[in-house]
């Protein structure tokens, strides 16, 4: 029995109309606009973590500096060069390069957080130090305050910032709650 198909019969079952192209496409679309936002919060949360974690790797640094060195927190200015800096003590991660160096096997990368796309680029660091504990023992600066409460270290991130050149930089924020080592440390967030 002869078939009764023809050849532009076949071609109509096989084809796709543009309505249904059209409706697939706007299919595809809505799914990668609500997508989207979900991946870049992903993204951020794992920037964040990152963060925390090289802030404890650089927490466990400073107690092992504060060990050989009789109960002191490093000396230390704020920030490397080129950010301007009435302090001549050395910058916090070349204070502490031997003791990263030590516990992480391998260089500076702890003191890179990588939602920073500007500072550590410029400076080495994307950290700040809180320079009132520049060579100050526990003691001296806990004043009725618990080690969770001390800041150590933070993300250096929103706001502007003078430069040794004389020129001021802005600074992004790097993520939506800043970054901290604490004392006792901990890594946690600053609303």
């Amino acid at each position: 029995m002869p078939s009764t198909t023809t050849p532009a019969t076949v071609r109509a079952h096989r084809a796709f109309s543009l309505i249904e192209l059209l409706v697939v496409i706007s299919i595809i679309a809505i799914l990668i606009g609500l997508l989207l936002p979900v991946l870049s919060a992903a993204k951020q949360r794992s920037y964040k973590v990152a963060c925390s974690s090289n802030l404890k790797q650089i927490g466990y640094a400073v107690q092992m500096y504060r060990d050989q060195n009789g109960g002191t927190f490093p000396v230390a200015r704020y920030m490397p060069p080129p950010f301007l800096s009435g302090d001549p003590s050395p910058p916090l991660n070349k204070a502490l390069d031997s003791f990263i160096s030590a516990s992480l096997g391998r260089d500076n990368e702890a003191y890179h957080c990588y939602a920073d796309m500007s500072v550590f680029k410029l400076s080495g660091s994307s950290y700040s130090y809180e320079t009132q504990l520049s060579g100050q023992k526990m003691e001296g600066i806990r004043r009725n305050r618990q080690l969770s409460e001390i800041v150590v270290v933070r993300d250096f991130d929103g706001g502007v910032f003078d430069l040794q050149d004389g020129t001021s930089i802005v600074v992004p924020s790097f993520h939506d709650l800043r970054n901290l080592l604490f004392a006792d440390g901990h890594a946690g967030n600053f609303q």
